[in-house]
């Protein structure tokens, strides 16, 4: 079952990534947001540019959205397998958000992150 629910986690960060990037098309801009759930991005993106905004298959929060509202963002959800090979093609490391605040992003942690 965490293989089942990490595989939505990363279906669900790749619709939120694809919505963000719609946005910024049309808007030339990301939502602002800095570190906020990424769920509160709802009202922003749905349901111009998504249906509904997916949320963690266990209800935890396990999702996180830090933007500067300009061109820079990070999305995070954190996975039950540490070692899940989407792990290895993300971005690693303590992470400067784009507003300046901490993003962490540490694969032994299962934090799965993306940018733009």
């Amino acid at each position: 079952r965490p293989k089942g629910r990490d595989s939505n986690r990363v279906s669900a960060m790749s619709q939120r990534k694809l919505a963000l990037e719609l946005y910024f098309d049309s808007n030339r801009q990301y939502p602002a947001g800095g570190g906020v759930a990424s769920t509160t991005l709802g009202g922003v993106l749905s349901p111009t540019y998504i249906q509904t905004i997916p949320n963690d298959p266990l209800a935890t929060g396990a999702y996180y959205y830090h933007a500067s509202g300009t061109t820079a963002y990070v999305l995070r959800a954190i996975l039950e397998d540490t070692t899940h090979v989407v792990l290895s093609g993300d971005i690693d490391g303590s992470l400067s958000g784009p507003t300046g605040g901490p993003v962490s992003c540490d694969d032994a942690s299962g934090y799965y992150c993306v940018a733009p």
